[in-house]
């Protein structure tokens, strides 16, 4: 048996490189000049004569073999977090005639400000949010409505289906608050608005807000 050193090429990890030391071992029936002496030097003298039978084992330090792992699996998950993506938008001016109770088309709150628009996923000609990635995504939203004699139920949707609904009396008070949001898991290319499910916004929606920003992206 002889026991020599081997050194195993570099690995690249991210930006992170990592050398690991390993030893070869030869189990050979026949006798060999290279002793264990020979192997801590750094560099072990071998009869080429010998022919090597057996069995070879390499050797690794099992704890750096499981860090280069590691490291590998979190720069992998970890380039999809470099996405920045969040919006928010508001309501500056008042409208009238906007919305029938009578009718049972939904409307599109609109808004006419963008406070917040990183990664450009945000039309505020349409206000509708359409994400450039798919992963789960916070939402928010309050829209104000002014007193009229019509309660009101509005709601975030995701092509076309409510997902968050929120509700607003239709009492004698000058202003009531319907507002909700959470979290939800979109693709891309999804199509997120607040629209009237039921109800009156013709006397206004002025300081209402609509907000949202990418939590995590999908790992790909």
């Amino acid at each position: 048996m002889f026991l020599c050193k081997i050194k195993m090429p570099s690995i690249a990890v991210g930006s992170i490189f990592a050398a690991t030391l390993c030893l070869l071992v030869v189990a050979s029936p026949e006798t060999s000049t290279a002793t264990l002496d020979d192997a801590t030097t750094d560099s072990p003298t071998i009869d080429p004569s010998i022919t090597l039978e057996g069995k070879c084992v390499v050797v690794c330090d099992a704890t750096s073999l499981a860090s280069i792992q590691r490291n590998n699996e979190y720069s992998s998950r970890s380039v999809g977090l470099t996405r920045k993506i969040a919006f928010s938008a508001a309501r500056r001016t008042s409208n009238v005639d906007y919305f029938s109770p009578e009718s049972a088309d939904r409307r599109v709150v609109k808004f006419d400000q963008v406070l917040v628009n990183i990664g450009n996923a945000f039309d505020m000609h349409e206000s509708t949010f359409r994400p450039v990635v798919g992963g789960v995504y916070s939402f928010s939203f309050t829209i104000v409505k002014v007193y009229n004699k019509y309660s009101l139920t509005v709601a975030l949707t995701v092509n076309g289906n409510p997902v968050f609904v929120a509700y607003a009396d239709g009492n004698k008070a000058d202003h009531e608050l319907a507002q909700n949001g959470g979290l939800f898991r979109l693709n891309p290319g999804d199509q997120v608005k607040i629209e009237v499910l039921e109800g009156d916004l013709n006397t206004g929606w002025q300081d209402s807000t609509f907000s949202g920003y990418l939590l995590y992206q999908d790992d790909f």
